[in-house]
């Protein structure tokens, strides 16, 4: 049995004739350059999680982390429908990429509003643009420690770039897409490919880490921008319509 026939099993055991779906997803943001192993990510939907359920899987939380997978995401269905306001990035990533392996497509009449995809998007850049700044200053603007930063913000860096996709109604994780759609909202291509190629910190050398920070600074910088346009220019929109 594998890992997600295991799970599937475990999750039927535990909620029964309550279970609506299991589904496998990408993670928004993937695993650091410290993770050796993929962990497969899941999300069940059920009728509602009691204390109880949650305890059973907490029984089983360290068997499903060694074979391979991510603690689950577990909620009500209704809960998730009313949520995808709050998380539109995350959860439309989980309808956008997700695989049913239990019970039938919970997703099929669900979509994510764009205006709710505007919002999330610019709080993201904007927080990633802070904390950009913030962490160097942390770091003192020693070339060693602003390079391991550098490489702890990639995954949200890539998360960034998969809500501009999002945003411009071509979702995709395909990292040559990612850059090319930075590229054509004005963005440097060639700064965006190496922030996404960066692994490890000893990739970097003390001579160019902080021209290549001030780079990936500007990028993100112009990146927030953009969202502020569209921001700006989706409240016209909502203006000229209402006359």
């Amino acid at each position: 049995m594998d890992a997600l026939e295991t799970f599937v099993a475990d999750i039927r055991s535990i909620f029964g004739t309550r279970l609506h779906a299991v589904v496998v997803y990408d993670a928004v943001a993937p695993a650091g350059p410290e993770r050796t192993k993929t962990h497969i990510q899941t999300l069940t939907l059920v009728d509602a999680v009691k204390f109880e359920d949650v305890a059973a899987c907490a029984a089983r939380s360290g068997s499903w982390g060694r074979i391979g997978l991510a603690t689950p995401l577990i909620m009500g269905g209704e809960e998730f429908r009313r949520s995808l306001d709050t998380f539109p990035l995350e959860y439309g990533n989980i309808i956008t990429t997700h695989r049913v392996v239990a019970g039938s497509n919970p997703f099929k009449d669900l979509t994510v509003r764009v205006e709710d995809l505007r919002h999330a998007s610019e709080a993201l850049a904007k927080s990633h643009l802070l904390h950009l700044r913030e962490a160097y200053i942390e770091a003192e603007g020693k070339p060693d420690a602003v390079a391991r930063m550098m490489v702890a913000s990639v995954g949200p860096f890539r998360a960034l770039l998969l809500a501009l996709t999002h945003l411009r109604g071509r979702p995709t994780r395909d990292a040559a897409i990612l850059v090319r759609e930075a590229a054509s909202v004005g963005l440097d291509a060639s700064t965006v490919q190496r922030v996404l190629d960066l692994r490890d910190a000893n990739q970097l050398t003390s001579t160019n880490t902080i021209p290549f920070y001030m780079n990936y600074l500007d990028v993100v910088e112009q990146l927030a921008r953009q969202v502020d346009r569209w921001q700006e220019e989706g409240q016209r929109a909502k203006v000229e319509g209402q006359r």
